[in-house]
């Protein structure tokens, strides 16, 4: 017959020990007082600790997507949950940024695309910025004022600042990252003639 024994001697120690508490099957902790509720399942994100006596959750870079398990799942080679923890599947993995998610894991992007942490493949800028020279880029940079890069005009290869081109005949930006040239709204994003005041 099971002796109940009293939480806070059964809690405070590892299953098992002393002999009235009963141990806990792996992946699971000591909960309660009697036979039926002594052990309960640790949930997805966590796994129980040496002890078996609290479920405590994934540690950041790892992961556990079922319940009642003993450790958790380190992240593959290259991906990171960006300081998460407690991950509750391996979607929670990404590549870190500057890079790409391909069949031979992470790679870093080739010039002219780009990847921010949690984007599964390196893209080509938005009109208005370019990725750079480098491999690995994390971010697109503006185009220069007084320069823009958008609809037919953008190269396929996007690269390099070089790469925005001029406003024509005397127009501007009011603003970087212009993106259009020619369209009738005034924004800071297109190029357009600005006007001096007369004296």
């Amino acid at each position: 017959m099971f002796v109940p024994a009293a939480p806070s001697i059964c809690l405070s120690l590892p299953c098992g020990d002393p002999p009235q508490c009963n141990a806990c099957a792996a992946g699971k902790v000591r909960a309660g007082e009697s036979e039926e509720n002594s052990c309960t399942i640790c949930s997805e994100g966590k796994h129980s600790n040496a002890a078996q006596t609290a479920c405590t959750p994934c540690a950041a870079d790892t992961f556990s997507a079922s319940p009642g398990n003993v450790e958790c799942e380190d992240c593959a080679a290259g991906k990171q949950t960006n300081g998460v923890s407690g991950a509750t599947y391996y979607n929670y993995c990404m590549c870190g940024n500057g890079q790409g998610d391909t069949e031979d894991g992470c790679q870093a992007c080739v010039a002219g695309k780009y990847s921010d942490l949690g984007m599964a493949a390196c893209a080509v800028c938005a009109g208005g910025k370019v990725a750079g020279p480098n491999t690995g880029a994390a971010v697109c940079q503006d185009c220069p004022l007084g320069k823009y890069l958008g609809g037919s005009d953008i190269p396929a290869d996007h690269d390099n600042v070089d790469d925005c081109l001029a406003c024509p005949g005397g127009s501007t930006t009011l603003a970087t990252g212009a993106h259009s040239v020619g369209q009738v709204s005034l924004s800071d994003r297109n190029c357009h003639i600005v006007l001096r005041p007369t004296l």
